[in-house]
């Protein structure tokens, strides 16, 4: 479920219906499609939320740990590597990054994306 407050909400998805719910809530939502076993999910969670909370306060930032929803809705949106970082713009996948790049250059990727969703 999505955590409320005056930075980006921020939460994990544990269900179709709460996926649905955060992709209802903005005009713009981003999506760390991850897993818990992931290192680099691991490392990037807590410098996307910093980025988003600083950056993008107003754009919804969510986890989905596609190992804890079920698989339809991980294919359906055609997540095939973790970290996939999604941004849905009117509830439609609009872009999509896979952070196996450097730190660096995954959230310059992100930044651009997240970017071009808002305008």
């Amino acid at each position: 479920m999505l955590a409320e407050g005056s930075e980006a909400a921020i939460g994990l998805l544990s269900s179709e219906e709460d996926f649905a719910e955060a992709l209802s809530r903005a005009n713009v939502v981003v999506v760390d499609w991850m897993a818990k076993w992931c290192r680099k999910c691991i490392y990037l969670k807590p410098k996307l939320i910093k980025m988003f909370n600083e950056e993008f306060p107003q754009v919804p930032l969510v986890f989905v740990d596609v190992n804890a929803v079920p698989g339809k809705l991980v294919t359906s949106n055609g997540i095939r590597k973790m970290p996939t970082i999604a941004v849905y713009k009117d509830g439609k996948k609009v872009a999509e990054h896979v952070a196996s790049e450097t730190g660096t250059a995954s959230f310059q990727k992100v930044r651009e994306i997240v970017q071009l969703a808002l305008l």
